[in-house]
């Protein structure tokens, strides 16, 4: 059966070396240690430049204050889906501004927004994305509390690094060039050229100053140091260093 350690969390922790064989099907050419090694390195980076914007903002090193700051810049019930389509056309306009990479026509107007139900966003309160961008909104059945969450989470600032990443350049071009172009290596998809690519956009984006305020720099900053903890907990938990 599944071991249930009343974290709440299910799963079992498939040891070092299966790991590896993991790693090595995807051809990823880092061991666990490494990869924890580099994702705690990232995390501290990211906590050195959430300092600098927190100072700008004047709460100094207190940078958790200051995200709690960056999540009332949410819009009012309502407004979500302006939010993220003003925030997609900031995206596109940096992009062709710059001629960084060839958007095709077709690939700009083809994407669709829908809403997130209140069950699936209690299993992931953010995005999801490819040929259609999915938002966390609040319904008007949730209680206040879980409205304010969803708003929260999903402020402009924090979205300004999703956007992008769900449709142009990242998932939403991606789908829209592989179903035209090499089709046959539809076999071989791995989440991590998936997810790679467009984590690679993120910071290419961000070292040509895609966030120009405080504001954007923590919300791009919150969610590279996010998935620096999940590398550092998903690994420790599948090495059985973390419970």
């Amino acid at each position: 059966g599944i071991k249930v350690d009343g974290s709440g969390i299910f799963g079992i922790p498939i040891g070092r070396e299966a790991i590896i064989k993991s790693l090595a099907y995807e051809y990823i050419p880092y061991s666990p240690e490494e990869l924890i090694a580099t994702a705690q390195s990232q995390f501290e980076w990211c906590k050195k430049e959430m300092i600098k914007a927190s100072t700008e903002l004047g709460y100094g090193n207190d940078w958790k204050k200051a995200l709690e700051h960056v999540k009332d810049t949410y819009v009012p019930a309502g407004q979500q889906p302006q939010a993220i389509t003003s925030l997609y056309n900031q995206s596109v306009k940096f992009i062709e501004d710059r001629d960084l990479i060839t958007l095709p026509d077709l690939t700009k107007e083809t994407w669709q927004m829908i809403m997130m139900t209140p069950e699936r966003q209690k299993i992931n309160s953010f995005f999801t994305g490819g040929w259609e961008i999915s938002i966390s909104y609040p319904t008007e059945d949730m209680d206040q509390k879980d409205k304010l969450m969803s708003m929260r989470g999903n402020n402009p600032n924090f979205s300004f690094a999703t956007v992008q990443h769900e449709l142009i350049p990242g998932h939403n071009l991606q789908f829209f060039m592989n179903s035209r172009y090499k089709t046959y290596r539809q076999p071989f998809d791995t989440p991590f050229w998936m997810e790679g690519w467009a984590l690679y956009w993120e910071i290419n984006l961000w070292n040509k100053q895609f966030p120009q305020t405080p504001e954007q720099k923590l919300g791009m900053l919150f969610w590279r140091i996010h998935r620096c903890a999940r590398i550092i907990f998903s690994l420790k938990y599948h090495l059985g260093e973390m419970t």
